[in-house]
């Protein structure tokens, strides 16, 4: 009877630590698992670099001295409508002297001198700020074409990331606040020159058409 007894007490310590060794059992299939899956999703190799000089990019493509002689011209254009008001303004000045200062004709020509010369200023300014606005959109568009430039050689290349190489500019002289700017600006301090494809894409985009 005392037999039957340790038996039975035996047979329930096993029975009562059976889903504590289930629960571990279970822990370790999960991080075995998890452990499979984050191996399936690591990189086979290292990642391929490359850099770029982004500033010389701008300077050397086709598409950026195209822009360069539309604005150009666009400025041209503008000058010449800002010298046909500006000897309009000057002959109304030389017409002043023709009358007595205080005089109503003298006033009245002094008030249109006065109001030209306010719009003068504000075409002045209108055409400044086409002029900028068309700038600001020709430098997007050509980064644009530079963004899908990139991906395209890097495809063709087999190069994971392309990062701008900002390490190549001379730190401009300043105060010690600007200098610790410009450094902290900064988040490149060396890179290689064999990693370097800013010629390639130079090449690369200025065989290519306009987009």
């Amino acid at each position: 009877m005392t037999t039957d007894l340790r038996t039975t007490s035996r047979s329930r310590r096993l029975g009562a630590s059976s889903p504590a060794t289930m629960l571990a059992s279970a822990g370790l299939l999960l991080l075995g698992a998890a452990a499979l899956l984050l191996a399936a999703t690591m990189p086979t190799k290292p990642a391929v670099m490359a850099s770029l000089d982004l500033e010389r990019v701008y300077n050397s493509l086709n598409r950026q001295a195209a822009a360069d002689a539309e604005l150009q011209a666009m400025a041209d254009e503008m000058q010449k409508g800002i010298e046909v008001k500006r000897v309009a303004l000057d002959e109304l000045k030389a017409d002043l002297d023709s009358f007595q200062p205080g005089s109503a004709d003298h006033k009245r020509l002094l008030g249109e001198i006065e109001f030209e010369a306010l719009r003068f200023n504000a075409l002045v300014e209108f055409n400044r700020q086409k002029i900028e606005a068309r700038r600001a959109e020709l430098i997007r568009r050509i980064y644009g074409e530079i963004k899908e430039s990139v991906k395209t050689l890097a495809e063709q290349n087999g190069i994971d990331a392309v990062y701008l190489d900002d390490s190549l500019p001379p730190i401009e002289p300043a105060d010690p606040k600007g200098t610790m700017q410009q450094i902290s600006a900064r988040r490149m301090l060396y890179s290689s020159q064999s990693l370097d494809i800013t010629d390639a894409l130079i090449s690369f985009m200025n065989g290519k058409a306009p987009q």
